[in-house]
Order: C-alpha cells, then structure tokens, then sequence
C-alpha cells in the first residue's frame, strides 16, 4: 500500500507526521491508487481522475507530501517541476508557435504526449502575463487527460488576489475547484524552522565536519537539485555549487569576490528563498570591495526574509577586520545575528 511506502520513508528520514499531515496523506495515497488502476489511461476528459491542490502555511510538508507521492508512483508519464519554471517553459512555447490560431491547445497536446501526470510545486500568481493564459492552459491540459498536483501556500479562492484584471482568472480558479480536492495542511509545526534549529544556519569554523553537516542539511531542504548549474543572472553568469526549485547554494568567493552588483543580488532574491553561502573568509581593509558586496547582499537578504545558511571561518563579529567599512558592517553583523533566530525564521512569508 502506498500509505506503507510513504510512512516506511518518512521513518527513514526521521519525520513524523502531525495530524494534518497524515490527513492530506491520505489524498495522496487515494491518487496513487487512481494512477495505478488507470495505466493506460486516454478515456474523456471527465473521467479523468481528480487532482489534489494542497495549500497552507510554510513549512507544513506540502513539497515532501508531493515528492514521496511523485517518487514513488511507478509511472514514467510525470513531470515534476516548480510553477514558475513551468511557467517560463509555456510562455517560451507560446513564443515559438506565435502565429498559431490556438498555441495553448496545441501546446497541451504535445505536454500530454509523454505526461500524464504534471506536479507544480509553489503555485503562486503575482503575474499578469500569466494569470490570463492559466485558465485556458489548465482547461486545454485537462482536456488532454494531465492530471495534476499543486502545492501553495494560498487557498485557490485567494489566488491573484487584487490583480489586474483578476476576473478573467477566476475561470482557473474554478477550475482548480472542479478538477482537485483542495486540500488544507493547517497551522502547526513549522518543520523547515525545526529542522533549521536542530542543524544550525551558522557554520565556523571552516572544517570537514562543518562541511559535511552543510551538504546534509542541503540534501535534506532541497530535495531534487542539480550541481554546479550556471545561472544567468542580468547577463552575468552565476556559478552555483548547487540549485533547486527555490534553494541555492554559492561559495562567497561567486557572490563577492567577483564583480556584482546590487541589481544581481536582487535578481537573484527574487528566484530563491532559501540561500546556503559557504566558505566566507576574514576580511581586511583589502578585502574592502568584498565587503561592501556583502553588505549589500546581506541587505537584500534580509529585507527579501531570506532563509540564508552561511558557513565562515569566524563569528560574525571576526569576520572584518578592516576600518573604512566598519560603519557598514555594524548593520549587516547586526542582521546576521537577527537572521540566525527562531523570530526572524517565524516572521518569514507564508
């Protein structure tokens, strides 16, 4: 059974569900059984299994309820992809097949060639652009029989909430209604912040251990992630160490030794919420450019409510040892130490 295989992972992987949790197990469970019994599925759109939309507050498990349940369903017709990317990929589509009298059908059809199942992690719709394709997007896939999953931290009747134009979004709205069980993972333990607490987001000194907890600890937040993927960040090329859906990984030598700029660090806030910044040296008075790069990267950080995990070779309070530049560190030494608290993690955005 499929609630076996998800609760002999979990154990493995040292979690325990809450009540919520194991309620919204359930659906998954419920879905997978669907999927199985329909293999060869190309039958009316209206038969096609229900999808489950999967919303509440960060850090309640709707990422790994979802990736246990796309792990583990023994189909190859699925894709697994976050919703702004998936957004980025139909939007290059619609470029390509500019001209066509109906792009997103056709776009549809080819999706449902080789998926059947399309997981859309963080739904969120802060987008014009693409609040007017969605409707007819997710109406033209249903009709090709894709089934999906989305997780968000949004119920669907509060999506694109006071955008313009909003009512002819809220065809996608009833939609998601009409095709998914909406389901609510509410209020409870936060368990990005507990695993944060028991691993730590302050990592010195600069030692193997400290350096295999960092990888662990990675491991764990991202799940699926591609290493040393280059990004292109406002025509600069960005040399990750590591890259996920909203979870990136840099060496600081990448963020700050090299030349950028405030406008990349904003760039790149914008697409990540989580950020792991490893191998961060003591600074001197010649290390002044660097620094001020911090600087402006910690700024940024925080006034994003970043999730930032740092390793360096001292305390904060050791790290520059410079003059010129005091003034400005002060701030930033001051936000680091707010960013390593249990407060800061609780006022992050839902």
């Amino acid at each position: 059974m499929p609630d076996k295989i998800y609760q002999a992972t979990l154990a493995e992987r040292k979690i325990t569900l809450d009540a919520a949790q194991h309620a919204a197990l359930t659906h998954f469970t419920r879905l997978h059984q669907a999927l199985i019994k329909h293999q060869g599925l190309r039958s009316h759109w209206q038969r096609v299994p229900r999808g489950i939309y999967c919303y509440g507050p960060v850090g309640r498990g709707k990422t790994l309820l979802m990736d246990l349940f796309f792990t583990h369903l023994p189909r190859e017709d699925k894709t697994r992809i976050h919703f702004h990317a998936f957004m980025q990929h139909i939007h290059r589509e619609l470029h390509q097949h500019k001209g066509h009298a109906d792009p997103l059908a056709l776009i549809a059809q080819e999706f449902a060639r080789t998926t059947r199942l399309l997981c859309l992690d963080e739904m969120m719709v802060d987008d014009v652009a693409d609040a007017m394709i969605l409707a007819r997007l997710f109406t033209a896939l249903r009709k090709n029989g894709v089934i999906m999953v989305l997780t968000s931290n949004t119920a669907p009747d509060d999506l694109y909430r006071n955008g313009v134009q909003r009512q002819n979004f809220l065809p996608a709205i009833q939609l998601i209604k009409d095709t998914n069980e909406v389901v609510f993972i509410g209020q409870g333990q936060d368990y990005r912040i507990q695993t944060l607490i028991e691993a730590g987001v302050f990592f010195t000194p600069l030692t193997q251990e400290n350096a295999r907890h960092i990888q662990q600890e990675f491991d764990r937040l991202a799940g699926d992630y591609e290493k040393n993927k280059t990004l292109d960040v406002l025509g600069r090329k960005f040399q990750t160490l590591a890259c996920g859906d909203h979870i990136v990984w840099f060496s600081f030598k990448e963020l700050c030794q090299k030349p950028r700029a405030y406008p990349d660090y904003l760039a790149l806030a914008q697409q990540f919420t989580t950020f792991f910044i490893t191998d961060m040296p003591v600074c001197e008075t010649r290390d002044d450019a660097a620094i001020r790069r911090f600087v402006h990267l910690i700024d940024v950080l925080y006034d994003a409510k970043i999730t930032l995990i740092l390793s360096a070779a001292a305390e904060v309070p050791d790290l520059y040892l410079g003059q010129d530049l005091k003034k400005e560190y002060a701030r930033t030494m001051s936000r680091l130490m707010e960013m390593r608290t249990p407060a800061y993690w609780q006022s992050l955005p839902a």
